[in-house]
């Protein structure tokens, strides 16, 4: 089977069109069986009176086919690593796709799938600039009917260059069993063993003054701010990667949309009543997303990030509405493979819209990339890549480092 089938872009302009969108929209991903927050148009409007950069398509028609997809435009660079520091940034306008477009009613191997995909690429590019904007996908499912596309169909490579963004990784999860006993007796008797003994210093040594806080209401949003952003501020994620939890107003007016719909699933840790981590994560259709964490590195000989895991978990199970999943979002950590159960293998792309400037840019990354790379691998086999790893983190938590601009 063959398909015509076009996409044509979402109208956000107002709010009328914004509801009959987000009502389009939730009806694809149901019949799709999707689930991901990050394909709600709900979610990444906010509720607001705006597009706020949202790029949305649309096909449906006589041929089965519905889709749907949503890009998020996002200013931001494409970095020159050698490792965690970066060296050089090019400026970048991206619009950024979770993990592949959600078509529904025709088979993912099917033609008619790979068509209406081919047939979305084409609509995104002629609705970007050739200068210096791309798409970026995240969560790419390697060897998923998308990454399939993406990799070997020769209309897509005379349309796109493509740059992968870093190593592909394990996207870790944990599936809940039906007790909280259960999910601790999979995680292995080593494991349970290192985590009770963790818990016992942690509380002996605070006098039993160690809590956690879940703020999942409206008027809780102000109090987890306050003190997630001050243990933000201590990580190597703010002072050496200029992240962390930096737009207040932006995280804020997310937190109050996501309380008022029930989704907000928030936690702090206190310990003698300083707050030490956090979570931030959201509860969507029976699916915890984990989003962001931190803890102060003066805790860290505490195991504070690994408890707080643990907490978490006794309180979802704990509650009446407890998630069959926990995702803990991308990238790979060895604190995530300790407490998942399930793996996913994926990457982060670029998909350059081909013209000589793209060119020129891939080429230099590409190459620039691979020697960094094989300088970190030289690093590797003499066996002081986690040292030098150590060390950075360590001394881009200290006061006496400021971050990047």
């Amino acid at each position: 089977m063959t398909t015509s089938t076009s996409w044509t872009q979402i109208d956000l302009s107002d709010a009328d069109a914004r509801a009959d969108a987000v009502a389009y929209a939730q009806n694809v991903l149901e019949q799709a069986g999707e689930a991901h927050f990050l394909h709600d148009l709900e979610w990444a409007l906010c509720g607001g009176d705006s597009d706020q950069g949202a790029l949305a398509f649309r096909t449906g028609g006589d041929d089965g086919v519905l889709g749907f997809a949503l890009l998020l435009r996002q200013a931001r660079p494409l970095r020159f690593q050698l490792g965690e520091l970066t060296y050089y940034r090019q400026k970048l306008t991206r619009y950024v796709l979770w993990s592949a477009p959600v078509i529904a009613g025709v088979p993912e191997d099917s033609e008619a799938w790979k068509a209406a995909a081919r047939a979305f690429l084409d609509a995104v590019r002629r609705h970007i600039s050739p200068s210096f904007e791309v798409i970026g996908v995240e969560g790419l499912r390697i060897d998923g009917p998308f990454h399939r596309l993406l990799y070997g169909d020769p209309d897509v490579a005379r349309n796109y260059l493509l740059i992968e963004q870093g190593k592909s990784f394990e996207h870790q999860f944990i599936e809940l069993p039906p007790t909280l006993e259960d999910y601790m007796n999979d995680l292995g008797k080593r494991s349970k063993k290192s985590l009770g003994y963790s818990r016992r210093k942690l509380f002996k040594d605070f006098d039993d003054d160690v809590t956690i806080t879940c703020f999942d209401r409206e008027d809780g949003v102000q109090a987890f701010l306050d003190h997630a952003i001050e243990i933000s501020k201590k990580t190597y994620q703010w002072r050496l990667l200029g992240l962390g939890l930096r737009d207040r107003d932006a995280l804020e007016n997310r937190l109050v949309f996501a309380a008022r719909k029930g989704w907000l699933r928030n936690y702090i840790m206190y310990c003698s009543g300083s707050p030490v981590a956090f979570m931030l994560g959201y509860q969507y259709n029976q699916c915890f997303y984990y989003t962001d964490v931190g803890f102060d590195p003066e805790y860290s000989k505490w195991s504070v990030g690994s408890i707080l895991q643990l907490m978490v978990m006794e309180d979802l199970y704990a509650r009446d509405n407890r998630p069959k999943t926990f995702d803990f979002s991308t990238g790979f950590g060895d604190h995530k493979a300790r407490f998942s159960n399930r793996i996913l293998k994926e990457i982060n792309v670029l998909l350059l819209p081909r013209s000589f400037r793209h060119a020129m840019l891939a080429n230099t990354y590409k190459g620039l990339d691979g020697l960094a790379q094989s300088a970190i691998s030289t690093v590797d086999r003499m066996g002081l890549k986690q040292t030098l790893k150590k060390s950075v983190r360590r001394l881009a938590a200290s006061k006496t480092i400021r971050p990047f601009s």
